[in-house]
């Protein structure tokens, strides 16, 4: 019973971090994307 909650807890980590990379990727590509929409207007 022990070794499964500390599985469910890294998993909960593991998870956490991908989402914060995630969000971060977000925030890199919606940049990119507002760069690209800039340049094409001009």
């Amino acid at each position: 019973m022990k070794p499964k909650k500390l599985n469910t807890l890294n998993f909960h980590k593991i998870m956490l971090k991908n989402f914060k990379k995630m969000k971060e990727f977000q925030k890199f590509t919606k940049k990119l994307a507002e760069n690209f929409l800039k340049i094409t207007t001009f």
